[in-house]
Parts: C-alpha cells; sequence; structure tokens
C-alpha cells in the first residue's frame, strides 16, 4: 500500500517558520504546500525561499485553496488561539510552536475543539530532542542515576533579541512574556522527567532596558 503524503501548510513566516519548514524537509511523504502570512509580499518571499508553491495573504483563503493534513502555527504567541481554532475547524490538525497560548483557558479551548474535531493538536518543545537530553531522560527512565529527589534545570543560552532586537518581538513586550517563550522549554524538561510539579515559583531577577523605555 502506497505511503499518504502529507500536505502542510504553514501560518506565519516570520524566523521560526524556517526551521519548521527546513525540518519539514526531513520527514518522509510530508510537504509544506502552501504558507500563510497577513504580509503578502513576506508570504511570497518565503514561498520563493523554501520551494513552497503557493502562499496566501489570509488563513481562511489558504483554507479555502488547499486540502491541508496539518498547519504549522508559527505566528507570535498572541495569535495562535484563533489561528489554532479556525485551522481545526478547516479540517487540519494543529502543530503550535510554543508557548501553545498565552492563557490556559484558551489552551484548554483549543484541547477541547481538536477533540470534538478528531483532530490532533500538538506543541513544538525542540529542547527535548536534543541528543544530551535524550541520554539523559534514558537513563532517568532506565534507574541508572536513582530515584531523584531534586532536580534544577539551568538555562545559559544568552536571548540575542535582548541585545540586537528587533526590539518590537511579542517576546519583548512584557516582561511576562519572556517566561512564557523561554519558561516553556525548562519546564517541558520538569515535566518530562518528574511529571507535574506540586510548586512552581517564577523569580525575576537582573531588570534591563530596552530600547523605548521598556
Amino acid at each position: 500500500m502506497a505511503q499518504k503524503e502529507h500536505r502542510v501548510g504553514i501560518v506565519g513566516s516570520g524566523f521560526i517558520a524556517d526551521y519548521h519548514a527546513r525540518a519539514v524537509k526531513c520527514v518522509p511523504h510530508a510537504t509544506v504546500v502552501a504558507v500563510c502570512d497577513l504580509s503578502g509580499y513576506r508570504a511570497k518571499a518565503f514561498a520563493k525561499a523554501h520551494g513552497v508553491p503557493d502562499s496566501y495573504a489570509s488563513l481562511d483563503e489558504m483554507l479555502r485553496g488547499q486540502q491541508l493534513d496539518v498547519i504549522h502555527v508559527t505566528t507570535p504567541p498572541d495569535a495562535h488561539s484563533l489561528v489554532a481554532a479556525a485551522a481545526l475547524k478547516g479540517g487540519a490538525n494543529v502543530f503550535l510552536e510554543k508557548p501553545m497560548c498565552p492563557d490556559v483557558g484558551s489552551c484548554d479551548a483549543l484541547l477541547d475543539q481538536a477533540e470534538r474535531e478528531g483532530l490532533c493538536i500538538g506543541v513544538n518543545q525542540n529542547t527535548l530532542f536534543y541528543p544530551g537530553y535524550e541520554r539523559l531522560r534514558e537513563d532517568v527512565r532506565q534507574g541508572v542515576l536513582g530515584r531523584l529527589d531534586h532536580l534544577t534545570v539551568t538555562w545559559r543560552w544568552a536571548l540575542p533579541f535582548l541585545r540586537s532586537g528587533p526590539f518590537d518581538l511579542w517576546m519583548l513586550r512584557e516582561p511576562g512574556h519572556i517566561a512564557l517563550e523561554i519558561g516553556s522549554h525548562a519546564l517541558a524538561h520538569v515535566l518530562d522527567l518528574v511529571g507535574k510539579p506540586d510548586d512552581l515559583t517564577v523569580r525575576v531577577s537582573d531588570a534591563i532596558q530596552l530600547p523605548g523605555r521598556r
């Protein structure tokens, strides 16, 4: 029996969408066939750069013009809920960039909608698949390290946008946005290794001032 070909659409053509387009090329029987961005010019440029046949400036237009198996949502997080809901309503499975949504209520609503529609919804947590981390996970699950009684996640990865911009990114509009964008990586490791924590505290330090006095 021939393997089904999976038709993929991408909504949002910012820098993270480049990673998604390259990743899909590594997946057998999956092809990005359409890209959508509110800036039609950016959508066309992205399509040309990645060999995507069709580009759109409207999600509704893309859904009408394409039969898509899955839509990758790579917009800023404040648009995730509306875009993902429209994609599910249009019959496509959804793969969201993290954070899934800026609030729990929107996340729950999407999960409920996906269940009603009989579709899948997933969230990209790329650091869970780094080779070093995969080895750590396997050692934990095989008991090589013994029973865990304490877990510390240290994030030592500079955020280049704080130094060189662009400073109008969603993650830099409010201090809490960085916790959602970056903290979701660290919390993904916690959930993966030990499950839901009994208590969670976020401490903010080392404040800096961005251009525009934010």
